[in-house]
This record gives structure tokens, sequence and C-alpha cells, in this order.
């Protein structure tokens, strides 16, 4: 591939250019991707998605190699199956009981929608977030025969709860 100076050109449409074939063929692979998290969405629901997870992990991966090739809104897009991805693998890891990796799908959940400075995905991911946070410390543990629950994963559940209410602007009660 040789690379030349583009023409300046005064037409919005004359100007936007591929750079190169490669990523022209990606964006038209990125439609299988959202049609595998609806298929993962709609199975979860139906309590089927424990056995895509595996799926799930290598379309994480893909996205993951693409999103570093991406941009404008195709990066966007890309950046959003990433968080659908982690938020439905945290779920599946969470409903059978592996809450530290479901925090861990969680947490990059966060950080990705972040990244795209959408407020209701950032609340989205940090509330899935601060479940799981939740639920693993009302799981608790047993120490010396006595059932107690883990406070500090409580309190930074609570945290990502807070956090939303102030980004949102939603007022808390008492």
């Amino acid at each position: 591939i040789l690379l030349q100076p583009q023409k300046k050109t005064t037409s919005p449409t004359q100007s936007a250019t591929i750079r190169t074939s490669k990523l022209q063929n990606v964006a038209s692979d990125i439609t299988r991707y959202e049609k595998n998290i609806r298929i993962a969405l709609d199975l979860h629901r139906t309590s089927n998605a424990q056995s895509l997870l595996q799926d799930i992990n290598t379309d994480i991966r893909d996205l993951e190699c693409i999103e570093g090739q991406a941009r404008g809104d195709f990066l966007y897009r890309v950046r959003e199956l990433l968080v659908s991805n982690d938020l439905l693998a945290t779920k599946i890891v969470k409903d059978q009981g592996q809450f530290a990796l479901a925090y861990v799908y969680a947490n990059n959940a966060v950080r990705v929608a972040k990244s795209l400075e959408d407020a209701e995905l950032q609340a989205a991911a940090t509330y899935t977030r601060g479940c799981t946070k939740l639920e693993w410390g009302l799981f608790g543990t047993t120490r010396q025969g006595i059932f107690q629950i883990d406070r500090g994963k409580a309190k930074d559940a609570i945290r990502d709860f807070q956090a939303i209410l102030q980004k949102t602007g939603i007022q808390q009660e008492g």
C-alpha cells in the first residue's frame, strides 16, 4: 500500500475516505457482533445463556482488537458493543456465583462506558457493578462457623449507587 497526501476538497462527502481496505472490511463485520449480543441477551432472559460465555469472551477480544483501529461513530458503536458484552458476561457469571469474575466484567463495562461520555450507559454499567458488589457482599463469608456479610463490598456498592444519583441529578430522600 502506497500512502500519499490527500488532495484538499471543499465537499464534506469527498473528504470522507477510508484509510485502508482492511478497516472497511472490519466495519462491515461489526453487524455479526450486534446480532450476537441480541441473541445472547434473549437467551439470558430465558436463562439459557450460560453456554454462551465462551462466545461472548471471543467477541469481547475481537471487539477490543477492532477498537484500536476504529474512529468516530464506528468507534462509538464498537465500544457500545463492548459494554453490552461485558454487562451480559457480568450477569451470567454472577448467576453462577462467580462474583470476583463478575466484578471484573462489570468494572470493564464502567471503564469503557466512561470513555464514551454517555451518562445513561455509564449509569447502567455502574448500576450493574454496584449490584454485583452488593450481591457479593451479601453472599458473605463464614468465619468460625458464623456467617458474616462483607460490609466493605456493600459500602462499595452504595458508593456506586450514590455516584449514579449524583451524576444523573436525582435527589436522594432521607
